[in-house]
């Protein structure tokens, strides 16, 4: 028989597989401790959430939407305890958490440990103390989805760093928001061919921010342009997808996170 053990490294083994979710979830269900077994069934109602179309059954999304919550509510610092304390607000996503917040250096130094115990995907770094070229060089990048590094002092040296790290192929999402990078930085991403799947780049209150902007009426979207900076980028590097939005409302011009596409 599978022990916790065994079935977690399954799970992050594969955490884009709902299976071995849902094979954790099973072994929870045997357990005799309230909140074990209770992580199943809020595993089961994440999963279900995720394919569930707010639309077309807004009762069942309803449902599911508290049932999660509530679980959530009543367990979620015994679910959390093992995690290192300086992972802070940590977010679940299909049963487990996915994303924590932060510091360059913390991160160094537990990653191992917490990589090991969930399968992080996603990052906010709320301090590069400096150790940014470490940071940007640790392997422990290889499996991030997407970074925040909002307000961290980031400079064009940082993002030269950033754009050249072997490690971050899966990145889909960053924010680089309320920092110094100017056109120096951008280029550095744009010339980049380590980041194949970044599809969305935040630049705002930066010196330099190429992203498209929006006309809209009552919040839809009805018309979107690159600003010179942008049109400037594409001239250079060609085709950027990172610069452009698929959104339909002003709602959704930052993506969500957790679920940007590759």
């Amino acid at each position: 028989m599978a022990t916790e053990a065994d079935l977690l490294r399954d799970v992050l083994a594969a955490p884009d597989a709902d299976a071995p979710r849902l094979a954790y979830a099973a072994w929870c269900d045997d357990q005799d401790d309230p909140a074990v077994e209770a992580r199943g069934s809020f595993i089961r109602a994440q999963i279900a959430l995720l394919a569930t179309d707010e639309a077309a059954e807004p009762d069942r999304h309803f449902r599911l939407s508290c049932q999660a919550r509530d679980l959530e509510e009543a367990h979620r610092a015994a679910w959390i305890a093992a995690l290192p304390p300086e992972a802070r607000d940590p977010v679940f996503d299909r049963g487990f958490v996915e994303l924590v917040t932060l510091d360059a250096r913390a991160f160094l130094q537990r990653a191992g440990a917490l990589l090991a115990l969930a399968p992080i995907r996603h990052l906010t770094i709320d301090a590069l103390g400096g150790a940014a070229e470490e940071l940007f060089a640790s392997p422990h990048l290889a499996g991030v989805r997407s970074l925040r590094l909002d307000r961290v002092g980031l400079t064009d040296d940082d993002v030269e760093r950033l754009a050249a790290s072997p490690h971050l192929a899966g990145l889909r999402w960053l924010w680089i928001g309320n920092n110094r990078v100017t056109r120096r930085g951008a280029e550095a991403l744009a010339a980049s061919r380590r980041l194949p799947a970044l599809g969305y780049v935040g630049f705002v209150n930066n010196p330099f921010d190429p992203s498209e902007h929006q006309g809209h009426d009552q919040g839809v979207i009805v018309d979107r342009w690159l600003p010179p900076e942008g049109r400037a980028l594409e001239a250079k590097f060609g085709a950027l997808r990172w610069l452009h939005t698929e959104a339909r409302t002003l709602l959704e011009v930052v993506p969500d996170r957790l679920r940007m596409p590759g």
